[in-house]
């Protein structure tokens, strides 16, 4: 059994194509699946609660990924555990190997992910090239980071501990786990989208960066979090890259220098997750916290609300 959790925000266009791979194959029961929609203006929970019962449906005002996924964490009850963003593909098959990886006894594997593929066809040159280079990067290909899911056992979602209010969630999953602790299963892929344009890779990269100086403030001392160095060490090994560079010089500069200021002036808070093709693109509302804060299972099959504490952050859920 394998628990699911999938935080949305605005992604009326792509969680029913998520849903749909995820479920395509699979068993009834096999998988606990909890969509929790955050800050949606959408119809991201109607299509999801569209399911029925294959998947459990949580809404929340507060327009946050990290919140998403512990509120997610809260509603699900099995292990292990995936971790999948709602804008990529991750089919039943793959779903089955990642659990698998994690399952197997005697493993020393806490937390795996899916081998990336990124969907290229349709997008601008320079984006091409940026991708061309940026996954062969060591930080990309020591899992975790940039496929979109992750994957935890009990014991490593215990390692975890809370989500920290970052961007870039899956780097700090990285962060918590040494290299023989994570695996990358080949067998499991998840499709994903890269922006259509030079501009929403920028804006993409910035938000990348910024969650690289958060993490900086959370990590011990002497903790890279420059995770996208190593283009040099990539063409070394693989000379036909190398007209590549330039883009990908020119996109994580660019990115640098904007999330440098937005960071130092504080103006990066709000910004939008993944943004890729048929995405919105744009900020986020700023999150609104506060007593009446709530939390509501939008799915029409399970007809119960939990209530959001937003000043002790707990939860208290009543039958109608």
């Amino acid at each position: 059994m394998t628990s699911i959790v999938v935080p949305a925000h605005d992604e009326e266009a792509s969680i029913a194509a998520c849903l749909s791979s995820l479920l395509s194959d699979a068993a009834e029961d096999e998988f606990e699946v909890v969509v929790v929609c955050n800050g949606c203006t959408d119809g991201t929970a109607e299509v999801a609660s569209g399911f029925g019962d294959a998947v459990t449906v949580l809404q929340t005002p507060i327009a946050s990924k990290i919140r998403a996924l512990s509120l997610g964490d809260r509603e699900a009850t099995r292990f292990p555990r995936l971790y999948v963003d709602a804008d990529v593909t991750l089919d039943t098959a793959s779903v089955r190997a990642l659990t698998a990886a994690l399952a197997q006894p005697g493993t020393l594997a806490l937390a795996v992910s899916p081998r990336p593929a990124y969907q290229l066809a349709g997008v601008g040159w320079a984006v091409r090239s940026y991708y061309r280079i940026w996954q062969h990067l060591p930080g990309v290909r020591a899992g975790v980071v940039g496929a979109g899911v992750y994957g935890l056992s009990a014991a490593g979602r215990t390692r975890l501990g809370d989500f920290p209010e970052v961007l870039g969630d899956d780097y700090f999953v990285q962060q918590r786990f040494q290299a023989h602790e994570r695996r990358v299963v080949h067998e499991a892929v998840s499709r994903i989208d890269p922006p259509a344009s030079v501009r929403e890779l920028v804006r993409r990269k910035v938000r990348v960066f910024v969650g690289n100086r958060q993490l900086a403030d959370l990590l011990p001392a002497g903790t890279s979090t420059a995770r996208w160095t190593g283009c040099m060490a990539v063409v070394r090994d693989q000379p036909r890259l190398v007209p590549h560079v330039p883009a990908f010089a020119a996109v994580t500069v660019i990115a640098k220098i904007i999330a440098w200021w937005r960071y130092r002036r504080g103006t990066w808070r709000g910004w939008s997750g993944r943004g890729g093709r048929g995405r919105h693109g744009g900020q986020l509302p700023l999150e609104e916290t506060g007593p009446d804060s709530d939390l509501r299972d939008a799915s029409p099959l399970r007809p119960h609300v939990a209530v959001i504490d937003g000043s002790h952050d707990t939860w208290r859920e009543f039958t109608r």
